[in-house]
């Protein structure tokens, strides 16, 4: 279990981990990369909820299939075994297959990324959490991924389940799992919200 500082508990939503984390239970940190000197630890700044779905398996296909509508297919090229905390319990991160995510580009090009975490079952429906962040190719550098955007990745991957699939944008909830001042650890762009979406049809 995370230590109690590291879950939150919004309102009218489960108790859930603010961040993504590797599968020793540490928070995920960009595989070491360092942004600006330090380590960058990944937020969960997605949340899902399907109110449709009867069971964990129908609601993680119907995941996938809405994730394809907006364009973000299961891509190698990715790291993986994340895991996410939701009411008490890790889940493992969807898309399970080896060294994948869901992206909207392959990963030799810049894109948005992210795994999913659940599906949870609480209170009538099931809920899931993510981590999108965008990276940068520098095909020629040592280093060739380089971490881009949490805010943007967020808000990409938001609005385009908006537009094209039955998951629609409801609203924001703080998740306070923006860090600042600190020596040694960063969240980048994070700004600490994570977006909301819901299926409606």
């Amino acid at each position: 279990m995370p230590d109690s500082s590291d879950i939150a508990f919004p309102e009218e939503l489960p108790a859930m981990g603010k961040w993504m984390y590797r599968s020793d239970g540490q928070r995920a940190d960009w595989l070491g990369v360092k942004w600006q000197g330090k380590s960058l630890i990944e937020p969960i700044n997605i949340i899902l909820i399907d109110r449709f779905s009867s069971t964990a398996v129908e609601a993680k296909q119907r995941l996938r299939g809405q994730l394809l509508k907006a364009g973000y297919s299961v891509r190698r090229g990715h790291s993986g075994g994340y895991k996410g905390y939701l009411d008490g319990d890790f889940y493992s991160q969807i898309p399970e297959e080896k060294n994948r995510a869901f992206s909207n580009r392959p990963a030799f090009m810049n894109n948005n990324h992210g795994r999913v975490f659940g599906p949870c079952e609480w209170d009538g429906a099931f809920y899931f959490t993510a981590a999108l962040s965008r990276e940068v190719v520098a095909p020629l550098a040592r280093i060739k991924h380089h971490y881009g955007s949490f805010l943007q990745a967020r808000d990409m991957f938001a609005q385009s389940l908006d537009r094209k699939s039955g998951y629609k944008i409801v609203r924001t909830v703080a998740l306070d799992n923006r860090i600042t001042g600190d020596p040694d650890r960063t969240t980048g762009d994070h700004d600490g919200m994570a977006v909301i979406l819901e299926m409606k049809k």
